[in-house]
């Protein structure tokens, strides 16, 4: 077609010619065109010619940059999205005990439980979780933790995903805390979650564990 266009003939040999592998290579021919063209012929026609072909080197030029860029740009959106997607993940509510099992000690059956992986500002990870505990269960655990040492009171602030009962008790005080007995959360320690406490709140079936990572 470029052939046709600036008035030199075709190959006969019945064969089309073969697209170009990308822009440098279009380039390179149309270039060597140009140069057949001013050998070939010295008038005004000729002029006209390079002139064409000078225009249709800028235009080539211009599709295979804006592909580069546009290519780049794509790329940059789908690093971000997967670093969005991590993120997310990481701070996803989950209610599985199994996964919570994989991760630190559970000394009990939970009647339920749901929990977070949280990413802190000093880039270690912090596990909060919550549990219902039976009367019998709950009973057993506070008993042993309290024959290591006394436990003591600690506020604990209510997330948004916090059961319906824990984010109500803090609503009704007007306060973002909750207050509860805390204890070193020892038995549920596994490595690299081996810092923290677990605190019971009063009058509830509910403890809640945070732990971070060392």
């Amino acid at each position: 077609m470029i052939l046709t266009l600036i008035g030199l003939p075709e190959s006969n040999s019945g064969r089309s010619i073969e697209p170009r592998k990308n822009a440098a290579t279009e380039i390179e021919m149309l270039s060597t065109l140009a140069i057949q063209i001013r050998n070939r012929h010295s008038n005004q026609h000729a002029m006209d010619l390079l002139t064409r072909i000078i225009a249709i080197l800028l235009f080539v030029s211009a599709i295979s940059s804006f592909g580069c860029v546009t290519k780049l740009a794509v790329n940059g959106n789908s690093a971000t999205n997967v670093n969005s997607n991590s993120n997310s993940a990481a701070n996803a509510t989950n209610d599985n005990v199994e996964d919570l099992r994989s991760l630190i000690q559970i000394p009990f059956e939970p009647e339920e439980v749901v929990f977070r992986v949280l990413n802190t500002a000093d880039k270690k990870q912090r596990l909060l979780a919550v549990f219902v505990l039976t009367p019998e269960i709950h009973r057993s655990l506070e008993g042993r933790l309290t024959s290591a040492g006394a436990g003591h009171q600690q506020l604990v602030t209510v997330e948004q995903w916090f059961p319906a009962e824990l984010t109500s008790m803090a609503e009704m005080s007007g306060e973002t805390t909750i207050s509860g007995t805390a204890f070193p959360a020892t038995e549920f320690f596994q490595p690299p979650y081996t810092d923290g406490n677990i605190v019971f709140i009063p009058q509830t079936d509910y403890a809640v564990l945070d732990l971070q990572a060392e």
